[in-house]
């Protein structure tokens, strides 16, 4: 037996935004009546005894009684207005309904025998509902609060249609009667959970750097080798810092994959011998002009001691047997 409900409304005499925030603090709820071929009318009800009565399913889709004063009125509720965070009915829409028009209206769908499928109990699935109302069409006194779908014949993989519902007396599917069959039900496998494990893969013999690689039989060697050195290596591809430890000082020489220390500390004499000679030459070149600038003769003296000393600091750099001797932290 479907359940009675009744609303008490007001007319409202006054609009606008205004208005609607002064019923709302008052406790009151905005709403509309139209349809049934008269004209719309607004109307004011009370927030908490709606509120009361919307908790109940059978409301959605029930006849209720809109009373108005003295005037009684049959209507369905066609939408509703909800306040984003609190639990307020911001504003209510109501459809006049009369028993010869018909009338369009969301129901529920209403699963049943879902624990005894054959599909759930003898096959190890579960109950996927991708459908839970339905619009429906009909006559207002066949107005059904509900539409149930029994599925204990449903087997795994197995899929009940709109078509498979049930329909009461004088009731029709809008989608049906449109050619569309939606699915609604189905008894499909348990989804596992995917769980990524990291693969660990090998690093081909060409992409390891030649540093890294030790012939076989050579291990021992490698291992002695490495024990005695103390240098770190550095974050640059193919090269490397090597430490170097003498006396009371210490430096550090960047040294490529496959070059020795002496190839690397001749490179920074060269680089040093070319400054001095740089330096002989434009200095060289100040001592040739300088009489004729109107230099005194002590700093044309000066500059051409400087120079003798520059050319005697490349002799000692170019001669010297290991390069460039250094004394202190050295670092490139």
């Amino acid at each position: 037996m479907k359940a009675a409900f009744e609303l008490a409304g007001e007319p409202r005499a006054t609009l606008g935004r205004t208005d609607s925030r002064r019923l709302r603090k008052a406790g009151k709820v905005p709403a509309i009546m139209y349809g049934g071929g008269e004209a719309p009318e607004a109307l004011v009800l009370d927030h908490n005894s709606l509120r009361n009565q919307m908790s109940k399913e059978a409301f959605y889709t029930s006849i209720l009684t809109l009373k108005i004063g003295s005037k009684a009125q049959q209507v369905v509720v066609k939408g509703v207005e909800r306040h984003p965070a609190r639990p307020q009915i911001m504003h209510m829409d109501f459809q006049r309904v009369r028993e010869d028009i018909e009338i369009t209206l969301t129901v529920p769908i209403h699963f049943t025998g879902e624990a005894e499928a054959k599909g759930v109990k003898d096959q190890g699935g579960v109950v996927d509902h991708l459908m839970t109302d339905v619009e429906v069409r009909c006559l207002p006194r066949y107005l059904p609060e509900f539409l149930t779908l029994d599925v204990t014949a449903l087997e795994l993989n197995q899929i009940y249609h709109l078509s498979d519902i049930k329909l009461p007396e004088g009731v029709t599917l809008v989608a049906l009667a449109g050619g569309n069959d939606h699915p609604v039900v189905a008894v499909n496998l348990p989804r596992a959970e995917e769980i990524d494990i990291p693969v660990e893969t090998e690093t081909p013999a060409g992409e390891v750097p030649a540093l890294a690689q030790v012939e076989p039989g050579k291990e021992g060697e490698a291992a002695a080798a490495a024990g005695g050195t103390t240098g770190s290596s550095s974050s640059g591809a193919g090269s490397e810092y090597a430490g170097v430890e003498g006396g009371d000082h210490s430096f550090h020489v960047l040294k490529s994959s496959g070059r020795s220390d002496d190839a690397v500390q001749e490179e920074h004499a060269g680089g040093l011998g070319r400054s001095y000679v740089e330096a002989t030459v434009f200095l060289t070149a100040v001592g040739l002009v300088s009489p004729f600038l109107g230099m005194s003769r002590p700093v044309s003296g000066l500059i051409g001691l400087v120079i003798l000393f520059v050319g005697l600091r490349i002799a000692w750099s170019m001669t010297k047997g290991n390069g460039v001797e250094i004394s202190g932290p050295y670092h490139c």
